[in-house]
């Protein structure tokens, strides 16, 4: 795609389907999202669209919205969040690591902003996500949706060893981004959204980078979850969970604490200043 200063790529399967993509997608035309279609609104908007291949299915469009400074200036010489977000994609369909299927990507060229690209990915249809299966999980329940910890543990484990044997580093595995549907027998089968900072090998996975994956996911795991988790994990591999594995997991787990506690000082802040603005005479 190169039209009125745009630059992209469309997936289809024939010439037909490109048309009808191209005239429903064009990035001058997609919008921002109406409130019933946004699924966030944060670092970067993310909305559902009408399929236009197919009515009754849905896509997701991906927008950054706020860049830090640094970013900024570090990004001009990245591809776009879009173009990543494509290539992450694509190159995890290639290993055989599903995701949501990429359809297309734009961005304006010579935005200085980084802020004037879309990726437009498939809708995935999930029963829950990792995040609250194993917040489940935590709280002390038995079992999430009718999952037990023994049914879901082994499942996840053997899906990350797949993802990580086969060269994948993810970099932002949090739960969140791990979508789960539930079949017949508890059978899970597992997806990955947000693909754009994903790093791959041409081996397998290095046992730091592992971790530091892992730590995100068992991030809303309680501490026995976690050690019964990795246990599993690491045992397939045939090592141990020692000290030395453990160490990040307790640095991640602070370092997320403090984040909280900031945020929460922040918000304070604001609140006070603004009872203080209120509370001023007007003139």
């Amino acid at each position: 795609f190169r039209q009125d200063g745009w630059q992209g790529l469309l997936l289809a399967k024939d010439s037909k389907e490109v048309a009808t993509l191209r005239a429903a997608l064009h990035p001058e035309h997609i919008g921002t999202p109406s409130r019933d279609a946004q699924l966030r609104n944060a670092r970067n908007a993310i909305w559902t669209i009408p399929d236009p291949r197919n009515p009754a299915s849905k896509l997701v469009i991906k927008q950054p919205v706020k860049m830090r400074f640094y970013k900024k200036l570090l990004g001009r010489f990245r591809p776009s969040k879009a173009l990543r977000s494509w290539n992450g994609a694509s190159e995890l369909l290639r290993r055989g690591i599903e995701t949501a299927r990429p359809v297309a990507y734009f961005e304006k060229i010579g935005d200085t902003s980084l802020t004037k690209n879309y990726y437009v990915c498939e809708y995935v249809k999930a029963d829950f996500s990792a995040r609250k299966l194993l917040s489940a999980f935590a709280r002390g329940e038995k079992a999430y949706q009718g999952v037990t910890e023994e049914e879901a543990y082994p499942q996840l484990c053997d899906y990350l060893l797949s993802m990580h044997n086969r060269g994948v580093f993810f970099r932002d595995l949090s739960g969140g981004n791990i979508l789960i549907h539930k079949s017949r027998a508890n059978t899970l089968t597992f997806s990955l959204i947000d693909t754009g900072r994903a790093h791959f090998f041409n081996h397998s996975t290095p046992l730091s980078k592992r971790i530091f994956d892992l730590t995100r996911v068992c991030n809303k795991l309680h501490s026995a979850g976690r050690d019964r988790f990795m246990t599993m994990y690491m045992g397939k591999l045939g090592k141990r969970f020692g000290f030395w594995q453990r160490l990040p997991f307790y640095l991640y787990n602070t370092k997320v604490i403090i984040k909280r506690r900031l945020k929460i000082k922040n918000l304070i802040k604001l609140f006070k200043q603004r009872d203080i603005d209120n509370r001023r005479p007007s003139h």
